[in-house]
């Protein structure tokens, strides 16, 4: 019993994360307003799951990946710049 709770949670965790990038690529390259709600929402379900798991609220959580987010593009433009 304990394994296939750990297979879930493993689950829940990879589709998390599956929904936390669509929903990222959906955000940066929608232009309509509608799909842009939409790409949020699935953002926000995201954040629920992680929090589930976690035992966090999901306002920490998304808090927490939006400062991964921000510190991995910066880390990415000083390696780009670094090549220049």
């Amino acid at each position: 019993m304990k394994n296939e709770m750990k297979k879930g949670e493993n689950n829940l965790i990879k589709w998390a994360r599956d929904l936390h990038s669509i929903s990222k690529n959906g955000l940066l390259y929608t232009k309509n307003s509608y799909d842009h709600e939409r790409y949020n929402k699935i953002s926000n379900i995201a954040s629920e799951m992680y929090a589930n798991i976690s035992n966090y609220e999901p306002s920490m959580v998304k808090e927490q990946i939006h400062k991964l987010e921000n510190k991995e593009v910066q880390q990415l433009c000083q390696s780009k710049m670094k090549k220049l």
